[in-house]
Formats: C-alpha cells, structure tokens, sequence
C-alpha cells in the first residue's frame, strides 16, 4: 500500500500554491481595491468591505465579487489621488489659553 503525498484529506480543494483559474483570489482583489476611492469598510463582521461605485457591500473584496459576477474586472476604479499635506505642526510650548495657559 503506498500514499501519496499530494492526495491527502483535501478532496475537492484547489492545489497548494493558488487558487482555481475560474475566481479571482484574496490577492487579485487586494490587488485592485487598494487605493480606489470607492472602496470603504464598514463596521459589519459578515461584511466588512464596500464599494461605493457599484453600491455593496461584500465578505470578500468588491473587485473581486464584480471580476465573479461579470466576468470582466472592474471598470469603475478610480485612484484616490495626491492625500491633503497636513497643517505644520505648531511649535512645542507655544500653548494659548486652555487648562493652565
């Protein structure tokens, strides 16, 4: 009787090392939500993303339930832009009125 190291217990389970060609995986949609400015959380457990273009919210990435559903990747992505440059910073010991001014 001989075993094979690559049979194991996980019947039905794609391969070591990625996931099926047919759904994108965690990464893929990782990949293409990260600095989009529709994608949001939320403060659901069971939905903890959303997407503010196609109005969902979803367990998984958004890009990814849109790339499962459609077939096509996600068509609205928009980059979130240059971030605001905070005010300068005021100087230590320079504290007007308050508690003990």
């Amino acid at each position: 009787m001989s075993s094979s190291p690559s049979s194991g217990d996980r019947r039905g389970a794609p391969a070591r090392g990625g996931a099926s060609s047919a759904s994108p995986t965690a990464f893929e949609g990782a990949r293409s939500c990260q600095g989009c400015r529709h994608l949001y959380s939320t403060w659901r457990p069971e939905r903890p993303r959303g997407c503010r273009a196609y109005g969902f919210e979803s367990a998984t990435w958004p890009s990814a339930v849109v790339t499962q559903s459609s077939g096509r990747s996600c068509a609205l992505r928009e980059g979130r832009g240059p971030r605001e440059a905070a005010p300068p910073a005021r100087p230590r010991g320079t504290h007007d009125g308050g508690l003990y001014g």
